[in-house]
């Protein structure tokens, strides 16, 4: 590419590092993932990792994160010279590579002054779509943990356990969606399992906090017979359903998701006693039950 021909004389070599033997990690560093933001760090640990044999196929370490640091001019000079010099040695996907030396090229002619070029920005291929979104739940994870962590900071020990049991068995039931009810047939698998994780894991911090601040739907014993009587039939015309097609989604996992709902229900009716014995499990009970419903609903014909 002419673009690439144009930068080789460019420089590239970051100054050695005189912490080698420390263990890092440069997407961390960078983004603040679990820690303060460290651009200087960052870079350091970057040009660490820029020295293994993989140094240019980890999008977010190595010299793809060294490319957003010139690029973003985060922790560095702003230098797209260097940036694009950096782009054309990353391995990956034709169409992505030559799409982000365009992109970049483009950056350094308009004199860019932003700060959130990505390696992502460009993706084409489901493999990079996937550590993406990997690299989005990591950051998303993390500050799901920091609001929970604040909610139940002034709870008893034995709150604090009741929680840590109950998300033990929200983990098992995300597991479960992601591996039993995507389709995992094309290229985009990897990142359709993390987003089924992903909205599972939000949908119960929410229900938490609901909980937690006496938010949650009413649910009176009636409407909750009602609310449990539709989930049964929803449930039973997946279950039933002939010739039944949803890509690599079988009935089978399906049945053995809702095996580790219904447990996820029990955790949530459990911890509301043991954690929150003034609050109704009926709320919760009738929350969880609308959810797993509309989840259901998907997979009818």
């Amino acid at each position: 590419m002419q673009i690439c021909k144009s930068v080789e004389t460019v420089d590239i070599d970051e100054p050695t590092s005189p912490d080698k033997a420390i263990p890092c990690d440069s997407e961390a560093l960078y983004y603040g993932i679990g820690m303060k933001a460290d651009p200087a760090a960052a870079r350091r640990c970057a040009a660490r990792e820029a020295e293994r044999a993989d140094a240019n196929e980890v999008p977010f370490g190595g010299n793809s994160l060294l490319m957003m640091m010139y690029a973003n001019g985060v922790g560095v000079k702003r230098d797209l010279n260097r940036a694009i010099a950096l782009a054309c040695q990353l391995d990956g996907a034709d169409a992505e590579m030559d799409g982000r030396v365009q992109h970049l090229a483009r950056l350094r002619a308009e004199g860019w002054t932003g700060n959130n070029f990505s390696v992502c920005d460009d993706a084409t291929s489901g493999l990079l779509a996937g550590i993406c979104e990997a690299h989005a739940s990591r950051i998303e994870n993390i500050r799901r943990k920091q609001t929970i962590t604040a909610l139940s900071k002034d709870w008893s020990a034995p709150q604090k356990a009741a929680l840590a049991r109950l998300q033990t068995a929200s983990a098992t039931y995300a597991n479960a969606v992601a591996d039993n009810e995507v389709d995992l047939s094309g290229t985009l698998r990897a990142a359709l399992q993390i987003d089924a994780t992903d909205a599972v894991n939000k949908t119960f911090q929410n229900d938490l906090h609901q909980l937690v601040n006496g938010k949650l739907k009413k649910f009176s014993i009636p409407q909750l017979a009602q609310s449990d009587a539709i989930l049964n039939t929803t449930y039973q015309k997946v279950m039933h359903t002939k010739d039944f097609s949803y890509g690599t989604v079988k009935q089978s996992g399906i049945r053995d998701t809702q095996r580790a709902w219904l447990a996820y229900r029990d955790a949530f009716t459990t911890f509301v006693a043991e954690a929150f014995p003034d609050r109704s499990a009926d709320d919760i009970k009738g929350a969880l039950t609308v959810e797993r419903t509309a989840a259901l609903r998907e997979f009818l014909p």
